[in-house]
């Protein structure tokens, strides 16, 4: 339902480089009123930037092993096939660069009150074939209700023979919206 239902927040924990923090914070799925839930983590560091992100789903139906189609990955996820729609706002950047590479910056915001989950970037050449080669800072990513995601494409100009390009956004309940991109 898009609803904050839980949060907590560690401070202050020290982790060396490479290191590894265990056991910080336990989440409580005591308040789930729904058969799946969404489990957002951020990571910041001293200065407040936004060091890592991980965005995980879970259901609440139990484990019968492994041996079984109710396992954890496969059962209880009926309910996502009915989120709201959301339409997502994106400003697209060609940015110029010496280097025989094109790169573009994307920046998707979710104005509505729903999570907008399980993105997807795709750059494509104008005969409708993917730009192979490109690489995405982020895709695959779910923006919660207000927030926004800015994602790098880098993609080496040997790779682009068109002049004009598109960028498919889509997600999964987000419809696919076309893009078009110039090369420079």
């Amino acid at each position: 339902n898009s609803k904050k239902v839980w949060e907590k927040s560690v401070r202050n924990v020290r982790v060396p480089e490479d290191g590894v923090a265990c056991d910080l914070l336990t989440a409580d799925f005591f308040h789930a009123a729904t058969d799946v839930q969404f489990l957002a983590l951020k990571l910041t560091g001293a200065d407040g930037k936004t060091v890592s992100e991980n965005f995980y789903w879970r259901s609440n139906n139990g484990y019968e092993g492994p041996k079984t189609l109710t396992g954890p990955c496969t059962a209880g996820f009926q309910s996502l096939n009915n989120m709201k729609q959301v339409s997502l706002k994106y400003t697209t950047k060609v940015i110029p660069q010496k280097a025989p590479c094109y790169l573009v910056e994307v920046t998707v915001k979710n104005n509505s009150k729903n999570i907008a989950f399980f993105n997807q970037l795709h750059l494509f050449g104008t005969d409708n074939q993917p730009i192979r080669g490109a690489f995405y800072s982020d895709n695959f990513f779910t923006l919660l209700p207000g927030e926004s995601k800015t994602v790098i494409i880098d993609c080496p100009l040997h790779r682009i023979s068109s002049k004009e390009l598109t960028l498919k956004v889509s997600g999964w309940n987000v419809p696919e919206q076309v893009l078009k991109l110039k090369k420079l």
